[in-house]
């Protein structure tokens, strides 16, 4: 973890302090993709971070929608956070950018995560908030869903040129991240990293 990741706890820690609100329980979704064959967990709705930008205009916002994902094969589990990152701000077109650095704050502990591929699916559990945006995923551990569902206050760094900066909740999904953790906590596996299959 750099020092610039270790330097945004302090901020994060008093922004986050007024946003956190829980929501009532929400049931997980599931279906077979008949493209993968692959039984994909999701939630039932995505969680929804943004980062205010007065300078530019009164509602001038970006937002990170992201969510995990339990994508099954053959016996193997494996695990995903999606992630798409849109903006009310107009700014000019550019070329894709590179994968975003994300760290994911939970109880002001940084988590950062590093890209995957995505899956070859048929059918997408999440569809975008809005037309435009990007789309990226991020390889999950076990581990880190259960600390993830475990978190009563979280937040995003995410380090995406114009769009680099902290991100506080908009949309919560605590009551979602949690179910979810508790799905993958029942099925008591022995090891946290990441089953790796053809997608």
């Amino acid at each position: 973890m750099s020092s610039r990741s270790i330097a945004i706890v302090p901020l994060l820690a008093i922004l986050l302090a007024g946003c956190w609100r829980p929501t009532a329980p929400a049931d997980l979704g599931e279906y077979l993709d008949e493209n993968t064959g692959m039984s994909v967990v999701h939630l039932a709705e995505p969680a929804v971070y943004y980062q205010a930008a007065p300078t530019l205009a009164a509602h001038a916002r970006d937002y990170v929608s992201l969510a995990p994902l339990e994508l099954s094969q053959a016996g193997q589990q494996r695990y995903l956070l999606w992630v798409w990152r849109w903006s009310t701000i107009d700014r000019p077109t550019e070329a894709r950018s590179p994968e975003p650095r994300i760290v994911l704050f939970l109880d002001d502990e940084p988590m950062e995560l590093r890209t995957s591929r995505p899956p070859s699916l048929g059918r997408w559990p999440y569809a975008p908030p809005v037309n435009g945006g990007e789309m990226s995923f991020y390889a999950l551990t076990r581990n880190q869903v259960e600390r993830l569902g475990r978190a009563r206050q979280t937040g995003v760094y995410v380090e995406a040129g114009p769009a680099s900066g902290v991100y506080l909740p908009w949309k919560d999904a605590r009551a979602e991240l949690s179910a979810f953790a508790r799905r993958v906590e029942t099925r008591g596996q022995a090891s946290s990293t990441v089953a790796s299959f053809d997608d």
